[in-house]
């Protein structure tokens, strides 16, 4: 082996090592997953979960279960509020219900309880009815859009 290429030998050891020091995970390059039933704001979690109620949980879910999307929905509407123009006050109250009902669901889908069992939680009545009158107030308050031409 001629001298010349003795000499870069070290380098060429070394460049893997260097090279995978700037990749980045595959991790950090994928975006973020959401799960099909997933709602995009804290009103449609509020719909979703009144729409649950209403039909006494006798609806199609993109979850794997009903009982599954139920819960999901209640476990993010901290996160959701968090995201929305709610207050503060709102948010501490809507965040301490829900994780307490979170809990419990969570609780009842580990003994494979039906909807109708997740339905009966205490409380859960009377705390998502604040959820979905907080919500409706801020949707009066919000300008509202003509779907097909887009004006305000």
């Amino acid at each position: 082996m001629p001298k010349a290429a003795l000499a870069f030998l070290p380098l060429l050891l070394l460049l893997p090592m260097l090279v995978g020091c700037y990749t980045t995970p595959k991790e950090e390059e994928e975006e973020e997953h959401f799960p099909p039933h997933w709602p995009v704001t804290v009103f449609d979690a509020s719909k979703r979960l009144k729409q649950i109620m209403d039909s006494d949980g006798v609806v199609e879910s993109k979850a794997t279960s009903i009982e599954r999307e139920f819960v999901d929905l209640i476990v993010w509407l901290p996160e959701l509020v968090a995201d929305s123009d709610m207050t503060k006050t709102e948010f501490d109250e809507i965040d301490n219900w829900a994780s307490n009902l979170a809990s419990e669901g969570e609780m009842l889908l580990s003994k494979d309880a039906k909807i109708s069992e997740l339905l009966r939680i205490n409380g859960l009545q009377e705390s998502l009815l604040i959820l979905h009158k907080l919500c409706d107030s801020y949707a009066a308050k919000m300008p509202t859009v003509d779907e097909e031409s887009g004006v305000k």
